[in-house]
């Protein structure tokens, strides 16, 4: 019974997190370069919140301070330095189930040909032991 409800509060927890994330996210815009790349990226970054251990609020401050109208693939790329990959949220966000939501994944991914081929090819070691 106890796990039951553990399970039951992190499912209600993780769907918080995407409501939340949905909510408050901006909206693509459809005078974006590529508005099919736009909306991918901002769900991963929705769907990507149920995987983190507290609301992203600092994600969504730095997308509404952005006044670009491919604002979530400049989020993304804005990242894609050595630096800046394998952080303790994405090592958090990968153990939870959810590497496929981190830059890292994106770099390896829909952004390859956007992302220095030193960061994809980093940024492949990194996800490879959770897919």
């Amino acid at each position: 019974m106890l796990f039951t409800n553990q399970l039951e509060n992190a499912m209600r927890t993780q769907l918080e997190c995407i409501i939340w994330a949905e909510a408050h996210y901006p909206q693509c815009s459809d005078t974006s370069k590529n508005y099919e790349l736009e909306l991918y990226l901002r769900a991963a970054c929705v769907l990507g919140a149920a995987f983190n251990d507290k609301y992203p609020v600092s994600v969504n401050k730095i997308l509404h301070r952005m006044n670009d109208k491919d604002r979530y693939l400049r989020y993304f790329t804005n990242r894609a330095k050595l630096d800046m990959i394998g952080t303790q949220k994405f090592l958090g966000m990968a153990e939870r189930g959810g590497v496929k939501y981190t830059n890292e994944f994106m770099y390896t991914s829909n952004l390859r040909e956007r992302v220095d081929k030193n960061v994809a090819a980093a940024c492949d070691d990194l996800v490879a032991p959770y897919l």
